[in-house]
């Protein structure tokens, strides 16, 4: 009678302690049985939230130039330049050329691709004294006989207008800015020249007024 009253108490004692112990698990977090898959984070998104757009994060630039006769800074420079929005920059710099100092005003156009490349298109506007020469010797000794001439047109101050195609990439960070221009380039104040010439028929007119020229820029952005 005993041994059955101790397993009745024993009976009931495990089924209150299973109660319990149900009603506490109750409370604990399902098992998962599979671990939860977190969808893999965009590292490049990341970045470009953390360190921002440099395109508009960056405004400010400072630049060294070199490119070919022709050019806004001729065949070298500085510049500086100040980006109101991403999509228009506005730069002004001092060079030298083969006739002397030149100073540049050079707003353009810029079309952010992504966060690393940028087309543009410039309108630089430049000044500074030119001249052109152009001569041929005495060919008679060779086959045919061609007059020797020289033809020079000087401009105290010649102005200059530019269409800059362009492509500008950020590097690192976004801080280092490399840029590839290139385009045409033609004297705006074309009959403010003077003209010397051998040339039976006197001054050519448009000589030496359109140029070709190409440059790359490498600055830093902040």
């Amino acid at each position: 009678m005993r041994r059955w009253s101790f397993f009745g108490l024993a009976t009931i004692a495990t089924i209150a302690i299973g109660a319990t112990a149900t009603t506490a698990r109750a409370d604990l977090p399902t098992p998962r049985l599979v671990p939860q898959l977190e969808p893999p984070s965009d590292r490049a998104a990341d970045t470009m939230t953390r360190g921002g757009d440099p395109w508009s994060s960056r405004p400010f630039a400072v630049h060294a130039q070199g490119g070919s006769t022709g050019g806004p800074l001729g065949y070298g420079g500085l510049s500086f330049e100040w980006a109101p929005t991403r999509y228009t920059v506005f730069g002004a710099g001092g060079g030298f050329s083969s006739s002397g100092p030149t100073g540049a005003f050079m707003p353009r156009l810029r079309f952010p691709l992504n966060r690393w490349v940028a087309v543009g298109l410039g309108f630089p506007l430049s000044l500074g004294p030119y001249e052109y020469v152009m001569s041929t010797s005495d060919q008679c000794a060779g086959a045919g006989c061609e007059i020797a001439f020289r033809t020079t047109r000087q401009w105290t101050m010649a102005f200059w207008g530019h269409l800059e195609p362009n492509v500008e990439f950020r590097l690192g960070n976004g801080g280092v800015a490399l840029r590839v221009y290139g385009g045409p380039s033609l004297v705006l104040n074309n009959t403010s020249d003077r003209c010397t010439s051998t040339l039976p028929g006197g001054c050519p007119s448009s000589l030496g007024e359109q140029r070709i020229y190409g440059g790359l820029s490498l600055g830093y952005a902040w």
